[in-house]
C-alpha cells in the first residue's frame, strides 16, 4: 500500500480539525465555569462543588414535601421547637466530630427533642453529610428504605439543622439532620414511648444514584450535558480526522482520541461523585 501524500488542501483540513478540537476543549472549559458560577451565583455565597452548598431547611422542606405528596401523604409542618433540636444535634456532631444517632457522651436524638419541651407520641431522626444540594440529600434517603420510612411515616412535623464545618469525616462537610415527630396531645413524652426510627449503619449514598433518581443539583445535569454534546464533537472531529490523516501520523492521530476520551471520563466522574455522600 503506497503512503498518502500530504497535499495542501489536506494539511489545511487536518489543521482546522485540530482548531475544531481546541475550540470544543474552550466550550467545554468555558461552559462548565459558567454553569458553576450561575450556580454559586443563585446560592447566594462562593463555593464549589463538592463543599457546603445549597442546603437549606426551607429547601429540605420543599423536597421532602414533594416526595410525602407525590406518595399519597400529607406535608409535614416546619416545627420551630424540633429545628432548634436539630441545629443543637447538627452542632454537638461538628463540635464533637461524631457520626452517630447517639453522642459520644450518650445523648439521644430523643433528649435534644425533649431539651426544646417538643412532646412527642413518635419520632425518628435521620442523618446526612457530604452532599451539596437540600434536593440531593433528600434524594439520597428517599433511596434506602430505612430513611425513607422516615421521610414518607406517620409525622406532622419535622426539624432540619445544618452546619458546614470544616475537617468533619476527613473533609469539609455539610452536616443535616432531620427530626421527625408527631406530637403527644397532652402529657410529655416518657421513656418507653415509641420511636421511630434511626438507622444504626452508616450507608454511602454514590453519586451515580443521586444522578439517576433526579436529585442531583441542576448544574451536575446542565454540566452532564454540555459534556455530552462536547464528546458528541470530538467524536466527529476524530473520525474525520483519522479518515484525513491516518497515514500522515498513525501514532500522533491515535493519542488524541484517548486523551480527550480521558478528559472527558475524568469530568463526568468528578460532577458524578460530587453528587454522593453518606447516609445515617
Amino acid at each position: 500500500m503506497k503512503k498518502q501524500k500530504n497535499t495542501p488542501k489536506m494539511t489545511n483540513a487536518i489543521r482546522t480539525l485540530h482548531r475544531r478540537r481546541t475550540g470544543w476543549f474552550a466550550v467545554l472549559v468555558a461552559g462548565i465555569l459558567t454553569i458553576q458560577l450561575a450556580y454559586n451565583l443563585h446560592a447566594g455565597e462562593p463555593k464549589v462543588l463538592g463543599y457546603a452548598t445549597q442546603i437549606t431547611a426551607q429547601e429540605l422542606l420543599t423536597s421532602t414535601n414533594e416526595y410525602r405528596t407525590g406518595n399519597g401523604q400529607p406535608g409535614l409542618q416546619l416545627n420551630q421547637q424540633l429545628a432548634k433540636a436539630a441545629q443543637a444535634k447538627a452542632e454537638d456532631m461538628a463540635h464533637k466530630n461524631y457520626w452517630d444517632h447517639v453522642s459520644p457522651d450518650g445523648v439521644s436524638p430523643w433528649q435534644f427533642i425533649e431539651q426544646f419541651q417538643y412532646h412527642y407520641q413518635l419520632a425518628g431522626e435521620n442523618l446526612a453529610y457530604g452532599f451539596t444540594d437540600s434536593a440531593e440529600t433528600v434524594a439520597a434517603w428517599m433511596n434506602s428504605e430505612s430513611h425513607k420510612a422516615n421521610v414518607l411515616g406517620n409525622y406532622a412535623d419535622v426539624g432540619f439543622g445544618v452546619v458546614h464545618v470544616s475537617h468533619y469525616q476527613g473533609g469539609d462537610n455539610s452536616i443535616v439532620v432531620a427530626l421527625y415527630a408527631q406530637p403527644k396531645a397532652s402529657a410529655p413524652a416518657t421513656i418507653g414511648t415509641p420511636l421511630l426510627h434511626t438507622d444504626k449503619t452508616s450507608h454511602q449514598v454514590h453519586g451515580a444514584t443521586i444522578v439517576a433518581s433526579g436529585g442531583a443539583p441542576w448544574a451536575t445535569y446542565a454540566s452532564l450535558a454540555l459534556l455530552g454534546a462536547a464528546a458528541v464533537g470530538f467524536a466527529f472531529t476524530h473520525l474525520e480526522l483519522f479518515r484525513l490523516g491516518w497515514y500522515r501520523s498513525k501514532r500522533f492521530l491515535a493519542l488524541h482520541p484517548v486523551f480527550d476520551a480521558s478528559v472527558i471520563v475524568i469530568v463526568a466522574l468528578t460532577l458524578v461523585y460530587t453528587a454522593g455522600g453518606f447516609i445515617r
